[in-house]
């Protein structure tokens, strides 16, 4: 028979398998724990041990067996951890904690110190420090010194053991009274029931500060639980219900885990060390909801908490990172609703509408519009509440959240089937919710995401959804909604396959129940209060400041939404409502930029030599073509019935529809039906200005009123109409001055014919008034007008050209963007079209800060009209003979007057050019940082009203 030790190489345990000496040498019974060293093996040495068990499933592997013990005498080298064997058979344990100490060694260890070492080998044997006492040593000793410092005799101290009084103390931190604390509703906290209570081995400050902080936790645990009970109770906004909520949860896990962990404590300063961080974030939440307590609507909450939130970024690290939490829940509410007002996310209940109540920042109110005739126009209208707006939000991307929601609705009310007011269509998976981010690669990826999305949505709005669109699992067919998907009455069998499919993957989802039971604030309190690791400011890393969080976190999706919504907007503007024939057709008539329209309206309101359109008894109107003949008129203004026969097919004689390819424009008919003429509502004293026909403000009452379709509202304000109609009664003096002249130019009269020495002045008249007036219209229709309009017109073209593209490259190379650039809003399109009207105004003298200058030039088109009647009085030969010389004077007296007026108009305008440039302006636009200046650089449109002026100095001479 083979000798067990020739496998031990074969049977070698390894090193990780081997157990440790003491399992391998342990004998039955504690025998190697004796006094008795000379016993004997249970077993001859050179036997094997048989195993305890068979083998079996349960049983060892035979490698695990131990091997055979050597006889004595034998040579074999022991294996490691094989016992060895002394000279008298037993063994010898290599263990030298196991082996036999000796008497020397049993003995009791001193106390060695430096006074035994200096007093040859005397040891004091008395304890040196109190601490080293028994507790009752430490109490006498606190017994002495109480009565020392006192002279009055204190009264019996209640002794409590100290599990007893620990157990009190932590339900006390917990909240709840106890045998030795009880709560006080009067005075709203903990009041002990005995006095002087006292636990052996603690001074009564370290004791008393220990009630505080377990007394402080109890107070604020009732105080936290009122909070939350009257908040569920009271009509509170969802974002004070979602703080409510994210306090119970703080003190849910407070009380789970402090009262488990509370029970496992042995001493009363593990209760302190324990209590001690739940102290601090019980008190500040419990001053946290004080202060929430002051503010009135939930937007001011959201306030609070982000000024909170920022102001605890360098504090305690568990504070800082629970309000983070905090402020991720009570933000949800709000962002929730800016997700159903862009559009991101179906509206929860009945749809926010002009006809409805107003929610959140969204306010809806009666808009009224008062134009320059006096009259109100009412309709309801959204309004942003700047009050309601969260203060960390910055003012343009709370601009774009509400702009973006208000274009959502002008989309809804033109195309009610747009996939962009359906957004359960095409909710894609991967589209990113809004909520708080606070590092960098989290917002990286929301950015990429915001792109993802972007792309997808407009291939599903242009392309149309295809079979590889993948949805998320709360989405089914079209048109359906969760609570009608497991309908299938009355469906056919493909949809009802498709909506038992979306539902069983739906509940085949995995929910984590560790996610499920215990969300992120839990977390972030229990790792950081209970948990022996925190999370330093220090590894966090760089994050970014919180004055761009608001933007970073919410500005990449609601700037793809914007853009998405933006794009679509302008796209139904310009092709299905085609804004720019409207624009054209003001260009023609409030701009007077037809021609054939300026020649139609000065000869039906100034031509003498037209029909007469008045009604006279007895007399019938034998003209095919009427016109007010306002030179030869004496009776002034004239009857409605007139003004209806003489401006009878002006406006659709001259239409001209814009030059685009065929079947692009709107019909001919219904922008002919959208203006026409009008009569202006004037004051008392503007209503007599105007009974004079020889007054400049004789046609004042005349308009033309322009009635834009509903869907054009959002560009053609009541502001900007007034604009036009202050820019059109300008133009319509500026007409008939120039008719004026030109008929002063062809009449000849009765004094220049004879050759009169006195025709000097009424020649030099005649033509010096001929030049201001056609200069002056030069200036102000093509510097004036066409100069800002031609470069709105190329604005509008690029805004065309970029929407007529057929591929959404938005962040695709140079191409993407470009489309940026040019994706402008239907607010942009308003503020260019009324800046340009500005411009418009600010050249023609029309501003209110230009009001002298403007009495200045309308004081010399009354002089030329004086000389005109006067001129057309001399004509007839009946006033020749009587009162020639009188009006000769008169002339003479006018002309004088009109250089006078026209030479301080002229040093008025220089003066003005030598200023700078007057109404030059740059203005921004869209994401490209795309501008538009009104001039260039240096250039001021006045100095070119001088140059057609006065180039040779002509008016600023005085008159010879």
């Amino acid at each position: 028979m083979a000798d067990a030790g020739d496998f031990a190489d074969v049977f070698a345990i390894p090193d990780f398998w081997r157990p440790s000496p003491l399992l391998e040498l342990a004998p039955p019974q504690g025998q190697f724990f004796s006094s008795n060293v000379d016993h004997k093996p249970p077993r001859n040495l050179g036997e094997t041990i048989p195993p305890t068990r068979e083998h079996g499933f349960f049983g060892n592997p035979p490698a695990m067996e131990l091997p055979p013990l050597h006889p004595p005498g034998t040579q074999k080298i022991p294996w490691q951890g094989q016992p060895k064997t002394d000279d008298r058979g037993g063994f010898e344990p290599d263990d030298p904690w196991l082996t036999q100490r000796t008497e020397q060694e049993a003995a009791a260890s001193s106390h060695r110190s430096w006074s035994e070492f200096t007093g040859k080998g005397e040891c004091n044997s008395r304890i040196l420090f109190v601490s080293e006492a028994e507790p009752a040593a430490f109490d006498a000793f606190l017994s002495r010194m109480t009565k020392n410092q006192r002279s009055e005799p204190t009264s019996d101290v209640n002794i409590v053991e100290s599990a007893l009084y620990r157990d009190c103390l932590l339900n006390l931190s917990l909240g709840r009274s106890s045998v030795c604390f009880v709560w006080d509703d009067e005075k709203a906290t903990f009041l002990p029931c005995l006095d002087h209570l006292k636990v052996s081995g603690f001074s009564e400050g370290s004791l008393g500060q220990l009630v505080t902080a377990c007394q402080d936790c109890g107070s604020a645990t009732r105080s936290l639980r009122t909070f939350v009970n009257e908040t569920y109770v009271s009509n509170a906004g969802p974002s004070r219900v979602a703080l409510a909520n994210a306090v119970d949860k703080i003190l849910l896990t407070v009380q789970d885990e402090l009262g488990a962990r509370g029970q496992k404590l042995a001493s009363l300063l593990q209760l302190q060390a324990l209590v001690r961080p739940v102290r601090t974030i019980l008190l500040y939440f419990m001053k946290l909801a004080e202060r929430s307590r002051l503010v009135q609507c939930d937007e001011q909450l959201l306030s609070l908490l982000f000024q909170e939130a920022q102001s605890t970024e360098y504090r305690d690290d568990f504070l800082h990172h629970s309000l983070r939490e905090v402020l991720q829940m009570a933000s949800q509410p709000w962002t929730d609703f800016v997700e159903e007002w862009i559009g991101l996310k179906p509206e929860s209940g009945p749809l926010l509408t002009k006809n409805g109540p107003g929610r959140s920042f969204v306010r809806v109110a009666q808009k009224m519009w008062i134009d320059d005739q006096g009259f109100e126009l009412e309709e309801p209208d959204f309004f942003l509440d700047e009050d309601r707006m969260p203060s960390f939000i910055p003012d343009d991307l709370a601009q774009e959240i509400f702009e973006t929601g208000r274009n959502l609705r002008f989309i809804r009310l033109s195309r009610p089937d747009h996939p962009l007011t359906r957004p359960e269509k095409i909710a894609a998976t991967s589209q990113p919710k809004l909520q708080w981010q606070f590092d960098w690669d989290v917002i990286t990826r929301v950015e990429e995401k915001a792109m993802e999305y972007e792309t997808a949505m407009y291939d599903a709005i242009y392309h149309g959804l295809d079979s590889k669109t993948q949805f998320g699992p709360a989405t089914y067919s079209a048109g359906t909604t969760a609570s009608d998907a497991l309908q299938i009455f009355g469906q056919d069998e493909e949809t009802i396959t498709k909506r038992m499919l979306a539902s069983m993957q739906m509940l085949d989802q995995s929910i984590d129940p560790d996610a499920a039971a215990e969300d992120g604030l839990q977390c972030v309190v229990r790792e950081q209060l209970f948990v022996q690791q925190s999370v330093s400011i220090h590894d966090i890393g760089l994050t970014p400041h919180w004055s761009l969080l608001p933007f970073l976190s919410f500005g990449p999706m609601v700037g793809a939404q914007a853009r998405l919504v933006n794009w679509e907007c302008m796209r139904l503007l310009f092709t299905e409502h085609r804004v720019r024939d409207h624009l054209h057709l003001q260009r023609q008539y409030h701009l007077v930029g037809n021609g054939l329209f300026c020649s139609h309206l000065s000869h039906a309101l100034f031509d003498p030599e037209l029909p007469s359109a008045e009604r006279r008894p007895g007399v019938a109107l034998d003209g095919v073509v009427m016109g007010l003949r306002l030179s030869r008129r004496d009776n002034w203004p004239p009857a409605s019935s007139e003004l209806r026969l003489s401006l009878m097919g002006v406006l659709a004689d001259s239409f001209e529809a814009r030059s685009e390819e065929s079947g692009s424009s709107c019909p001919r008919e219904d922008l002919l039906a959208s203006i026409s003429f009008a009569v202006r509502d004037l004051s008392p004293g503007e209503i007599d200005r105007c009974m004079d026909p020889s007054s400049l403000e004789a046609l004042d009452f005349l308009r033309l009123s322009y009635k834009p379709p509903p869907v054009l509202l959002p560009v053609m304000t009541p502001v900007i109409l007034l604009k036009y109609d202050k820019i059109f009664r300008m133009l319509l003096r500026l007409l008939r001055m120039l008719f004026v002249v030109n008929h002063l130019f062809r009449s000849i009269s009765v004094g220049s014919r004879q050759g009169n020495s006195d025709n000097n002045a009424v020649y030099r008249f005649r033509v010096e008034a001929h030049h201001f007036v056609t200069q002056l219209t030069a200036y102000f229709l093509e510097t004036g007008i066409g100069g800002p309009w031609r470069r709105f017109e190329c604005w509008l073209d690029s805004v065309q050209d970029a929407l007529s593209t057929s591929k959404y490259t938005r962040g695709r190379g140079p191409a993407g963007d470009m489309l940026a650039r040019n994706c402008y809003s239907p607010n942009q399109l308003r503020d260019y079209h009324e800046r340009t009207l500005d411009e418009i105004m600010n050249v023609l003298l029309l501003r209110k800060r230009q009001q002298p200058v403007m009495e200045l030039l309308e004081g010399i088109f009354g002089t030329i009209l004086q000389f005109a009647k006067l001129f057309e009085s001399r004509t007839e030969p009946t006033a020749l003979s009587d009162n020639a010389e009188q009006e000769l004077a008169e002339i003479n007296k006018l002309y004088f007057t009109f250089k006078e007026k026209a030479r301080v108009f002229i040093n008025v305008c220089r003066g003005l050019s030598e200023k700078g440039v007057v109404g030059s302006t740059k203005f921004n636009f869209g994401e490209g940082n795309t501008s538009w200046t009104t001039y260039e650089a240096g250039e001021n449109p006045i100095a070119r009203l001088l140059l057609l002026l006065d180039m040779s100095d002509r008016f600023g001479m005085p008159p010879r």
